[in-house]
């Protein structure tokens, strides 16, 4: 199994609809990309200088699946909605133990 975490940074004048639609088709993945195993969206409540606006947790079986993933539609979709709004991104792919 892989986990695969991303984190998003807002650019300052980002509409708070805007961030709240995302988390919700970022949920809403779940169910139309087979791959997709497991997701978990989080929004950030400290809000310090250093804090990330929201994590997506998400699981697959392995990097194929991820890679599936990726280029689904769904994703592509929600990449090009957000993507005008995102100051930076960061992501870790690690196995998880058995």
């Amino acid at each position: 199994m892989l986990r695969h975490v991303v984190m998003i940074k807002y650019k300052p004048d980002t509409p708070e609809a805007h961030i709240q639609r995302f988390v919700q088709q970022a949920r809403d993945m779940f169910g139309q990309i087979p791959e997709l195993l497991e997701i978990e969206v989080g929004r950030d409540v400290v809000e310090e200088p250093r804090s990330w606006h929201v994590v997506l947790l998400t699981r697959f079986e392995d990097a194929p699946s991820l890679r599936q993933y990726q280029g689904h539609s769904v994703h592509e979709a929600l990449m090009v909605f957000n993507g005008p709004f995102v100051e930076s991104v960061a992501v870790v792919d690690y196995p998880l133990p058995d």
